[in-house]
């Protein structure tokens, strides 16, 4: 490094901010008490990496820690030369922020040209605010409120709004304008153009002054908003972008300094750690529960299926021996719920038992499809609906034939009993955007929002007499280890649609 040039590591935490020089000698950065600069925070190893001196510059090293290290959101497995303004990572981000900084020996570390103390300070507060929230719940709607709420103060935006990456596409998640419910009616006008390129690419966009950019520089919302500052910053887990927080006013106001930006990338990365927490946590819930569902279950089934054959045979043995139809239809309702009774038993089974390696091979989605519906030709025909069928897919994909079959047998069951006489089912096969698509939609009675939202969880029955409430569990299920996508869109009177988006390649999950 040239003496007229000094480098610096700009630290941000709980406690503050503070610029440590750097010399010809290395430092080491973990959750150690006796490392150079402590990161106290649980995926950070206790001697987590190294910054060392090489040539004109400096290096990182990862001294074996367990989560990795990373520069500018690439892997850092091997020593990696750092540049000034290159952001690290210890692990993941959370509550703190770690930049690199070369400056002119005769000039202040750009950390100390801060902006005024005051705002400093009242930014400062913003951060341990929220990180006291992440600390005291697990509630995600909380937070990403609070953190949103932030985000609005420390840009003085007139609206803000925060997505997260659902199901192939941004849902609002928290919105601060005149409708605060992100569940209301009204929708949102926002300049998408920018949201999509912010979580496609990763990288924040801070806009301002819109009114002086040329016209074919703007979009199509821009103009019919009448919008004067866009700023728009990636919610991300290491490299995974899970989301993005936007914020506009229609009044022009400067652009947001380096360290009011560096304040939007830290409750940025708030909100992300608390999506992973949260998410952890359900999956932790989630688990626990099937696992003591599964037995019970198991238990339970073990117990009944003895007598529910016995009861059967004999009821099969009475109805062929007894002349009078009054009491053979009596013995038919017998034997039908003891079939019912199997049926759920064997359904608690294999619900229970977890997600069973998948037997994959490479097959026509198209012909496993087009054999279900010849099989199931006699139960479309018995209620009087008409089939369409659209099926379009011909490149073959990895995937398990006969839980394949189980995911239509359940799906197209309900489609079934949602049809009065004279709907319409209606099956596709396609590619969309690199991937296969399998849809099933019918114009039957549809679900509201929020029973759509509940009908993959498992014991949630809506509409039906004798179901389980597992079905559409087990599709989910089924859906996830494939690597699919599952989306269901419904509404009252209009029907349901449920779509599959299969992945080209083999998933991880998949087994040959």
């Amino acid at each position: 490094m040239s003496k007229s040039v000094k480098a610096y590591l700009e630290v941000v935490t709980s406690d503050g901010k503070r610029t440590i020089p750097l010399s010809s000698e290395p430092i080491t950065l973990g959750r150690a008490a006796d490392c150079d600069v402590v990161i106290a925070e649980p995926f950070v190893s206790a001697c987590h990496a190294r910054i060392e001196p090489a040539g004109s510059g400096y290096v990182v090293r990862d001294a074996g820690s367990t989560n990795g290290t990373w520069v500018d959101s690439a892997s850092a497995k091997e020593a990696v030369r750092l540049k000034s303004g290159s952001s690290l990572v210890l692990g993941q981000p959370g509550n703190y922020q770690l930049r690199f900084i070369i400056q002119a020996a005769d000039s202040q570390p750009e950390a100390a040209a801060a902006e005024p103390a005051g705002s400093a300070n009242e930014n400062l507060l913003e951060v341990l605010e929220i990180s006291k929230v992440l600390l005291s719940t697990l509630e995600l709607e909380a937070v990403l409120g609070r953190v949103l709420d932030a985000c609005v103060r420390v840009t003085h935006a007139e609206r803000g709004y925060l997505f997260l990456h659902e199901a192939g596409d941004l849902k609002l998640r928290a919105r601060r304008d005149d409708q605060h419910d992100p569940s209301s009616a009204q929708q949102v006008e926002f300049s998408r153009s920018i949201a999509v390129r912010v979580a496609a690419t990763g990288r924040a966009e801070f806009l301002t002054d819109l009114d002086g950019v040329s016209p074919r520089d703007k979009t199509a919302s821009i103009v019919r908003l009448r919008l004067q500052t866009i700023a728009c910053v990636p919610l991300k887990i290491q490299q995974r972008i899970v989301g993005i927080v936007y914020l506009d006013s229609h009044q022009r106001a400067a652009r947001p300094d380096r360290t009011g930006r560096e304040v939007l990338a830290v409750l940025a990365g708030l909100a992300a750690v608390a999506i992973e927490n949260a998410r952890m946590v359900n999956e932790r819930l989630q688990n626990e529960r099937w696992s003591s569902i599964g037995r019970m279950a198991a238990s339970i089934v073990h117990d009944i299926r003895s007598p529910m054959a016995a009861m059967r045979g004999t009821a099969e043995l009475l109805r062929n021996r007894i002349p009078e139809p009054a009491h053979k239809e009596k013995l038919n309702v017998i034997i039908g719920e003891v079939d019912r009774l199997t049926k759920l038993s064997s359904e608690m089974l294999e619900f229970s038992s977890g997600a069973q390696p998948l037997k994959t091979e490479s097959v026509s989605l198209t012909a496993v499809v087009q054999a279900f519906l010849k099989t199931v030709e006699p139960q479309i025909e018995q209620h009087q609906v008409r089939l369409d069928t659209s099926l379009n897919l011909e490149a073959p994909l990895w995937l398990d034939r006969q839980k394949i079959v189980r995911v239509l047998h359940n799906v197209v069951g309900n489609a079934l009993e949602a049809l009065k006489p004279g709907g319409t089912l209606t099956v596709e096969t396609c590619t969309r955007d690199d991937r296969g698509v399998l849809a099933i939609a019918d114009n039957g009675c549809g679900m509201d929002s929020e029973t759509a939202a509940r009908v993959c969880e498992p014991f949630f029955s809506h509409g039906k007499e004798r179901g389980s409430g597992l079905g559409m569990a087990i599709v989910q299920r089924i859906a996830e280890q494939h690597g699919a996508t599952l989306t269901i869109q419904s509404a009252p009177g209009l029907g349901t649609r449920v779509e599959f988006l299969f992945p080209m390649v083999v998933p991880a999950t998949a087994s040959r």
